[in-house]
């Protein structure tokens, strides 16, 4: 098809622009699938916490801060004949915030009486909702617009995009452990650009 051919098509079509700028997000969701079915509930409670850093970590990334945090579990839903517990909450925050260590402390009063004793969980997540610009929003007159200490959660940020993921860290994530709700690689392809042990050695 030639050019003017393909001028004489568009022709009387009506050409929608190309969008290059990024819309801001309205939410953010970190979830995972464990390896195994998961019965500890410290170590589903530490899953959470970790998905909470992680979702604070993308929210920095992207310059905003987030009004609201849901969670939700699941229990295995391939296996029909074990007893099933789909829970979720969702709270307010009294003002927005991108600091992690805000969120872990509602963590913790959401997981109250969240999880059942008797099951076992396969999935859980974190969804950091009501999204926005902290340059956009207005304080009163005793209170800032936002909660936490952008300038410690900067420091953070930079040491562990300088010495890799986990070099700092919360408590509440079971930070540098191999926790149980990891999930299984064993058929995982080595690493060979960002793992020394995973380089393969020629010896002639």
């Amino acid at each position: 098809m030639t050019i003017a051919r393909v001028q004489r098509e568009l022709q009387g079509h009506t050409c929608i622009a190309l969008e290059e700028i990024e819309l801001d997000r309205q939410q953010i969701v970190v979830s995972r699938s464990f390896g195994q079915r998961v019965e500890d509930h410290a170590a589903v409670a530490q899953a959470l916490a970790t998905f909470a850093v992680r979702a604070c970590e993308k929210l920095r990334l992207r310059g905003l801060v987030a009004g609201g945090i849901g969670i939700f579990a699941n229990t295995d839903a391939f296996r029909p004949e074990l007893p099933q517990h789909p829970p979720s909450r969702t709270v307010n925050l009294p003002r927005p915030t991108d600091d992690s260590r805000v969120l872990l402390t509602v963590l913790r009063s959401m997981l109250r009486g969240f999880l059942r004793e008797d099951r076992g969980y396969k999935k859980a997540g974190v969804m950091l909702h009501d999204l926005g610009r902290p340059e956009r929003l207005h304080g009163d007159l005793f209170d800032g617009a936002t909660l936490g200490d952008p300038a410690l959660m900067r420091v953070v940020d930079h040491i562990n995009e300088r010495y890799g993921r986990g070099a700092a860290g919360f408590g509440a994530t079971g930070w540098r452990e191999n926790p149980a709700w990891g999930m299984r690689q064993r058929t995982l392809s080595p690493c060979y650009t960002t793992r020394w042990p995973d380089i393969p050695a020629a010896r002639c």
